[in-house]
């Protein structure tokens, strides 16, 4: 059963797992983004706070900036609350084109109808709605956690090992029932459930490689933010006691 959910979640990582591939940055604090600010905290309690305009307060107090250090606090805070909506949307998408991808696979195996495409694609829906109520709020605050960030794979991995219990119990029914039928020979039947499987993986694939330019470019707002922060940090002392990327 194990085994069965981590080839399915290994097809879906294929996607989501882009973005990592060329980069090792990792995010030390949880983000809070909204269009008026975006807030670095940490089991919480907020940290520090750029709002509008460039102005910062650490630890709840304001911070004199000058003209400059305000206009970097500025580009600075906009960097971030551009990249953080991307790269929630497409861990959302990725989830997306694994549900489409499987109710491809599963529909065409067993019928789009059938217990086993029913819960396999509602196990993966059930996970991009799990993501997406950490991820965003109702009050368009976008939410980023550190934990959740670093360690991506490895959480998708074991929500989707909780989520696909039921629905692999429903895949191996559907197969048994599928072999043990009168039509075509158990080894036709093999063959055509392994066909099935096989364009399940290039779906997945191709979801990659469509996802895979984004990844690059989150990619390098993620070092360009990061070179950004460095400069901050030599001009707003206060702030390098808190870096944000390591």
């Amino acid at each position: 059963m194990k085994k069965a959910a981590v080839l399915l979640s290994g097809l879906l990582l294929l996607t989501v797992g882009v973005v990592h591939a060329d980069c090792t940055i990792k995010l030390q604090h949880d983000l809070r983004v909204s269009s008026e600010s975006i807030q670095v905290t940490e089991q919480g309690k907020t940290l520090y706070e750029i709002r509008q305009g460039g102005h910062l307060s650490i630890d709840g107090k304001a911070v004199n900036l000058s003209r400059r250090q305000r206009k970097l606090t500025e580009e600075y805070a906009g960097e971030i609350a551009a990249l953080v909506p991307r790269w929630i949307s497409m861990v959302s998408e990725a989830l997306v084109l694994t549900e489409s991808s499987l109710a491809l696979a599963l529909g065409d195996a067993f019928g789009p109808d059938s217990e086993a495409s029913q819960k396999a694609t509602g196990a993966v829906a059930q996970a991009r709605q799990n993501f997406e109520r950490r991820a965003l709020s109702g009050d368009g605050e976008y939410r980023l956690s550190a934990a959740e960030y670093n360690d991506l794979e490895n959480s998708l991995e074991e929500e989707l090992e909780h989520t696909f219990s039921s629905a692999m119990r429903a895949v191996l029914s559907e197969i048994g029932r599928s072999l043990v039928s009168d039509e075509g020979s158990l080894l036709q039947k093999m063959d055509a459930f392994g066909e099935h499987m096989r364009r399940m993986g290039e779906a997945m694939h191709n979801a990659a490689e469509v996802l895979e330019e984004t990844g690059e470019e989150l990619c390098i707002s993620m070092q360009d933010i990061q070179r950004l922060e460095r400069e901050i940090a030599k001009q707003i002392p206060q702030l390098a006691e808190y870096p944000l990327f390591d």
